[in-house]
């Protein structure tokens, strides 16, 4: 209806009549929220961009019960793409948590939408695990061989930008596994993947190839993308601390800086930030060895551990007085006997 009126003010000024005189009238909400959705369209052609999401962003399109889902889904991502445009970040994420993946699912133009869309939320609160995630499932929806890769190569790269947890270890090793021809194609990531897994030290910077190919890398549908390069240093250096304390209950901090290659500022930077977090137990000595200091990597045991250490030792050790006993016994029989 609002096509055959000439001219765009005439247009705003009906599509505006209508939204005010159907206001409140549930019989016809599916009619108001489309000739919102034209409006929001018009005032975003015409460049106010806040003045579209404002107009959008007031309907409650998920109580709409006569709506069709894919209306619905679509309605919901114009929302997210509105609110990331005018930078609404917590708006983007309450509006996301309206779709499910069951739904989305069904539509899978715009499932693809929707993972870009939320790649850029992921991006901006720097929750990479959701990030690589979102890769993967793009390397699922998407069809050309191209984009497959990478999405697949941005999917690791997001991983090797989280913090090390069991779910990251996780995700490494089901991209090692699954996703091992596709892998193929793609040996620097591959490589990537196999230095994080093992528990050995990872030299920085990287072999030539792998470290300018990764600290140039941007991840895809990112309007501003974060420099991987410190990043992808400080998730290097924790493996290398991690597996040190894997094999060392005490090392002086000068030793344990160039294993790093790092300062001794910057070393106990890194180690006070993994224990805070939890990921390890650690104790830095500065006045230890003539003021060098240590750091000690041995979670001191609980007294209850202590008492049960006690306890075997000591039934060990009548274990053996009862058998030394026997012995002398038998030994005293044996002399009887003759």
């Amino acid at each position: 209806m609002g096509d055959q009126v000439p001219g765009e003010e005439l247009q705003v000024e009906l599509i505006t009549a209508l939204l005010e005189i159907t206001k409140g009238k549930i019989y016809v909400e599916c009619e108001r929220a489309r000739l919102t959705m034209r409006l929001s369209k018009i005032k975003e052609k015409n460049g106010d961009t806040q003045g579209a999401w404002e107009t959008l962003v007031e309907l409650q399109i998920e109580t709409f019960g006569s709506m069709e889902k894919r209306e619905k889904c679509e309605f919901l991502l114009e929302q997210m793409r509105l609110s990331i445009l005018c930078e609404r970040w917590i708006r983007v994420g309450i509006i996301r948590n309206k779709i499910t993946d069951k739904v989305i699912r069904a539509f899978k133009d715009l499932e693809q939408t929707y993972w870009k869309l939320s790649a850029k939320l992921f991006n901006q609160d720097e929750k990479y695990l959701e990030l690589a995630r979102g890769y993967r499932r793009m390397v699922d929806i998407f069809d050309a061989e191209d984009s497959k890769k990478n999405y697949m190569a941005n999917a690791v790269v997001a991983a090797a930008l989280t913090e090390f947890d069991i779910e990251v270890n996780g995700l490494f090793q089901k991209f090692l596994n699954e996703d091992s021809k596709m892998l193929d194609g793609l040996p620097v990531f591959r490589s990537l993947l196999k230095l994080l897994t093992t528990h050995e030290l990872i030299a920085w910077p990287l072999p030539t190839k792998i470290h300018s190919l990764l600290c140039a890398f941007q991840l895809a549908g990112i309007d501003k993308p974060r420099p991987v390069e410190p990043i992808l240093k400080d998730r290097i250096v924790q493996h290398n601390i991690r597996v040190i304390a894997k094999y060392y209950t005490h090392i002086k901090s000068d030793r344990l800086a160039r294993f790093l290659n790092t300062t001794r500022d910057e070393m106990e930077d890194y180690v006070s930030a993994l224990v805070s977090s939890g990921q390890l137990y650690a104790k830095i000595d500065r006045l230890a060895e003539n003021g060098k200091g240590t750091v000690s990597f041995q979670r001191p045991e609980s007294a209850e551990n202590i008492l049960d250490g006690w306890r075997g030792n000591i039934e060990k050790l009548l274990g053996l007085v009862d058998g030394v006993c026997h012995q002398i016994h038998k030994e005293q029989m044996i002399h009887r006997a003759k």
